[in-house]
């Protein structure tokens, strides 16, 4: 299902202060015996922890950020398909991730200003409340979901002839 590198990256701390989501995550991957999550610091006021894997969906590999910090959310950002976006399937693209936003009420697709598509769950929670367990059921949840949906995503933004390696013009 996943994949990625050792978990166990030095996570962040400044002037004596910890990241609770990010060491209770740590912890959790320790516990369970999870090693597909890499982590990096990044650091800052909120010291943001980022996790990264991919998520294997339909034999592609698709890049996951799961980002911990001290405000009161937690993101999980999947890249469903990079710079995509053109001025020949921007509408029906956009129609289409509006149709799943007002489908599907814990996901959030967006267009990046590069034209990547991506898929947000936002997971609010206090840091003292935080709970590993609802983030991998988050990304559980995001797995059956994208199997589900793939390969018309994959049809609505390619258009029929216009998947990726065939000939057609985009």
């Amino acid at each position: 299902m996943m994949t990625g590198d050792d978990h166990t990256a030095n996570l962040a701390t400044q002037e004596g202060k910890t990241n609770p989501k990010a060491e209770k995550f740590r912890e959790f991957l320790t516990e369970s015996k999870i090693n597909f999550f890499g982590a990096e610091t990044v650091g800052g006021e909120a010291l943001t922890v980022l996790f990264r894997t991919t998520l294997n969906v339909h034999r592609q590999q698709l890049p996951l950020i799961f980002f911990t910090d001290t405000s009161i959310y937690t993101m999980i950002r999947i890249l469903i398909i990079p710079a995509v976006m053109n001025n020949n399937n921007r509408t029906k693209v956009i129609e289409y991730l509006n149709e799943l936003n007002s489908k599907y009420k814990i996901f959030k697709y967006s267009v990046t200003g590069d034209g990547d598509i991506v898929l947000d769950i936002s997971l609010p929670c206090l840091p003292e409340f935080f709970d590993p367990r609802l983030v991998m059921t988050a990304i559980e949840l995001a797995v059956n979901h994208l199997t589900e949906i793939f390969f018309e995503f994959m049809r609505r933004v390619w258009g029929e002839g216009n998947e990726p390696g065939s000939s057609a013009p985009n």
